[in-house]
């Protein structure tokens, strides 16, 4: 999770499969959506590998799910399968909930989008840089830093934090990359700082809010902020042939911790499903669950002082190659990864959540995404029906 780039080469370009056998397909009866499970298995089976535990891909087209398949092992020790209800951590997925709770709450009159952070945490400090507002935060254009290779140490990852609030105090003293709203600098900081702004213009704690606003209306009844200190069913172990602290390569798979990501609760600290996901997207196909000037704005790269981000208000905008925007967002952090992609103009959304990290296989330099060639397939048979 160092960056969104990373993220995207090893979740995206190269995902890793191994099919089962494990799959439903709304409407059976329809030989084209059983061409759609075909080719995607094929699809997969190009991304075979034995470096994998277990792996869960759900596609839907105007709120029917048309392919879904869980594969491998929620826990290779004791040979757990994964299924509907195994728990993946989403990693950076997580921030496509930040920043919708925070146009939840903009469109309640509660929050000022650009008014400085500090009208709603004074605990951060003024910066000699300049100001940073609440969609600077969002937008990642704050100058806030991203967290460093060698600061999450097994140390860093013992500590819990019940409040956002707290969290802060781990970079709030550090100084601004960059003047704020000049640059783009991917910052998961900045989205845990976001957090509090949301806890504080809301006037609930952080997490709580979003279950409110999110969660519970769209009935994401497998979703939940993760807490490595207590016992939640379902939830996946992880495993990696990448060390979690150095992210050095070994012949051997790991298993890895129970890591304590609490500080990170606005930018990557989520679990979820695959169904889950596939119903948060499909709430964002059209404006409804969001009103319309927040769903325009949810479809809008944001710009500020004439630099514009990747990024709206947690998603990534980006256009296919007919000019219709979609949303996409991933998240990687040891031995978990995620896919969350949405495109309105088509109805499609795609879900893909894995809790391993492997190495990666041959293919080809110019090969598209694998969401991207789902999509195309899903499209291809979409044309053929009319």
């Amino acid at each position: 999770m160092k960056k969104i780039k990373v993220a995207v080469i090893v979740i995206v370009g190269v995902f890793i499969f191994t099919p089962f056998t494990n799959y439903s397909i709304a409407n059976k009866n329809s030989s084209a959506k059983m061409d759609i499970q075909s080719r995607i298995d094929s699809l997969l089976k190009i991304y075979n590998s034995d470096d994998r535990a277990g792996y869960s891909v759900a596609v839907s087209q105007y709120g029917k799910l048309i392919y879904y398949k869980n594969s491998g092992y929620a826990n290779l020790e004791h040979k757990v399968p994964v299924d509907s209800k195994t728990l993946f951590a989403i990693a950076s997925a997580t921030k496509a909930f930040t920043g919708v709770a925070l146009l939840k709450l903009y469109s309640e009159g509660k929050i000022n989008l650009d008014s400085p952070v500090q009208k709603y945490v004074p605990q951060f400090p003024v910066k000699k840089k300049g100001e940073i507002t609440v969609n600077m935060l969002v937008a990642h254009l704050s100058g806030i830093r991203h967290y460093g290779w060698t600061e999450r140490d097994a140390n860093f990852f013992s500590k819990h934090y019940d409040n956002v609030l707290d969290a802060i105090n781990i970079f709030k003293d550090d100084s601004l990359i960059a003047v704020p709203g000049t640059k783009y600098n991917y910052s998961s900081y900045g989205y845990d700082l976001l957090a509090s702004v949301i806890q504080s213009a809301s006037g609930v704690k952080f997490q709580d809010y979003v279950k409110k606003e999110i969660f519970e209306p769209l009935h994401l009844t497998n979703t939940r902020y993760d807490d490595s200190r207590i016992i939640i069913p379902n939830r996946a172990q992880s495993y990696s042939y990448y060390d979690p602290y150095n992210y050095a390569q070994h012949d051997e798979l790991y298993r890895i911790p129970y890591l304590d990501f609490s500080y990170n609760a606005g930018a990557g600290n989520i679990l979820s499903t695959s169904n889950d996901l596939i119903k948060y997207g499909e709430a964002l196909l059209k404006p409804g669950f969001l009103p319309e000037k927040e769903f325009k704005m949810l479809y809008t790269n944001q710009v500020i002082n004439g630099v514009e981000s990747p990024w709206s208000y947690g998603w990534f905008v980006e256009k296919d190659e007919n000019g219709n925007k979609y949303l996409k967002i991933n998240g990687s952090f040891p031995a978990f990864q995620s896919d969350l992609w949405v495109f309105p103009s088509d109805g499609i959304v795609v879900t893909i959540l894995q809790n391993w990290w492997g190495k990666r296989p041959k293919i080809k330099k110019d090969a598209k995404p694998l969401v991207v060639q789902i999509v195309d397939i899903v499209k291809a048979f979409a044309k053929t029906e009319k």
